[in-house]
């Protein structure tokens, strides 16, 4: 996956990874390590991009060792964050959210638990006899309290629309920008998938889901197009997106 040169490239990986440890927050783990299996899932057969993955995974583990045993303020508190993620009782946020989810979800009933409360309801719970009416800070419980079981599978069936319908593209489209573009929008949104398990549901996650499924449609009208036209104005458009070769059936035909 190249999307300026292999220079940049690399550069930016160094930037991402620092990125991700310098903060120490549990929930960019979670999101940066969800989006990095994710496209070691989508290169899983270039021996070439595994044997290169392995070997920056070795030597960024190596300079981890490093900082951890020469910076023990930073050792603590970084061994403290991946506690929070392993065992979520130990940490005193984590409890606290995860006591909010079960006091507020264990109090719904069968109705509310299919179809939730609506958006008018409100959060309430108590903490050692202290009101809490703050959100959550987990999406997929807000959804649930929000829409109920019905509106979680409902939002889960739109995710899965969207990742078909991409990587049914990313698959189509010749190795390129493009291309990686694609696979770039694919990882952004499954790692914000993962950050939802600890924050609030976000209008840019519809947003992204928008800009994608916009995407597809442009790329499929396109070429649709090229099927009648050889050149003229359809002809900028499957030129940045990958001219479709000989004997390449519709994408009106695997795309639904």
């Amino acid at each position: 996956m190249v999307v300026v040169n292999r220079t940049v490239d690399a550069i930016s990986l160094g930037l991402f990874l620092p990125a991700i440890i310098i903060p120490q927050h549990r929930t960019v783990f979670l999101g940066g390590a969800f989006g990095l299996l994710l496209m070691f899932w989508l290169h899983r057969k270039k021996m070439l991009f595994l044997a290169k993955a392995l070997l920056v995974a070795i030597a960024f583990l190596t300079v981890m060792e490093v900082v951890l045993i020469n910076i023990p303020t930073f050792e603590r508190s970084f061994t403290k964050a991946l506690q929070g993620i392993i065992e979520p009782q130990s940490d005193q946020t984590a409890s606290w959210r995860m006591e909010g989810w079960r006091q507020q979800l264990s109090g719904l009933s069968v109705k509310e638990l299919l179809f939730g409360k609506g958006l008018g309801s409100y959060y309430h719970w108590f903490n050692r006899r202290t009101e809490v009416t703050v959100a959550p800070h987990n999406a997929y419980v807000q959804i649930v309290l929000k829409f109920g079981v019905l509106g979680l599978v409902v939002y889960g069936l739109l995710v899965f629309s969207f990742f078909r319908k991409i990587f049914a593209v990313r698959n189509k489209l010749p190795p390129g920008p493009m291309r990686a573009y694609t696979e770039i929008s694919l990882l952004n949104f499954g790692a914000a998938h993962a950050y939802l398990i600890g924050y609030d549901f976000s209008v840019i996650i519809l947003i992204f889901y928008a800009i994608g499924i916009s995407t597809v449609k442009l790329l499929r009208d396109a070429w649709e197009v090229t099927e009648y036209h050889e050149q003229g104005a359809p002809y900028n458009l499957y030129y940045c997106f990958g001219s479709p070769s000989p004997g390449r059936e519709s994408i009106g035909s695997w795309i639904t």
